[in-house]
């Protein structure tokens, strides 16, 4: 199989390391501690197309899935690229796009990408930082609109660990889907499961769940 690992921008600062892939939607395609792996890596260029959105953190605009890859906001009609043949978008476009890269540091770098029609219907920009320090990793998204009004939108990342012994989120809802995983714009209390991510919890999170 063919290498990924030289279309990447390598980070580090102490105990840490990341590549960050500019031309693949600005993409965090390895993030290690120590040497070892905390997202499921993207290695092989094949990985792209067999199993993308378990590799990493992609990026998800629109997030989750449009049913009839189409939306209405304040009473216009507004169409999303189908993405699965099955008049549905799923996760958009923006995690495959090139990113430019307007800053590299050892431990710091800035992306940017201008979205057009073939990822969203109204423009914006998305500007991406990526820092390594002693603590680990921050990472900043701003989207910056760029239509004549206000745009409906939502935004997430496709998140993939690599089964790590602690995890811990600071989430405080769950958004209700239907049996075709589709959003129902409702939002849900937390899964005795989901609860244990709030305080912490071990060995609990199965590598590419939630998909």
């Amino acid at each position: 199989m063919k290498s990924f690992a030289g279309n990447t921008i390598r980070l580090a600062a102490g105990r840490w390391e990341a590549l960050i892939a500019p031309s693949l939607g600005g993409n965090i395609t390895a993030f290690k501690k120590d040497g070892e792996d905390i997202l499921r890596p993207l290695r092989y260029q094949e990985e792209i197309t067999a199993d993308y959105m378990r590799h990493g953190a992609p990026l998800l605009f629109p997030a989750n899935r449009t049913e009839g890859a189409c939306f209405t906001y304040e009473g216009r009609k507004y169409l999303l690229p189908d993405n699965t043949g099955k008049g549905m978008n799923i996760h958009g476009a923006l995690c495959r796009k090139p990113f430019l890269v307007e800053e590299v540091r050892a431990d710091h770098v800035r992306l940017s990408a201008d979205a057009d029609v073939d990822v969203y219907p109204l423009p914006f920009r998305v500007t991406v930082c990526f820092s390594l320090s002693e603590e680990g990793l921050t990472a900043d998204y701003v989207l910056e609109n760029r239509s004549c009004g206000d745009i409906p939108y939502t935004f997430g990342l496709h998140t993939t660990f690599t089964g790590v012994k602690e995890f811990l989120v600071p989430v405080g809802q769950a958004m209700e889907t239907d049996a075709r995983k589709i959003p129902t714009g409702r939002f849900r209390p937390l899964t005795a499961e989901e609860e244990l991510y709030r305080s912490g919890c071990r060995e609990t999170v199965r590598p590419g769940s939630g998909y």
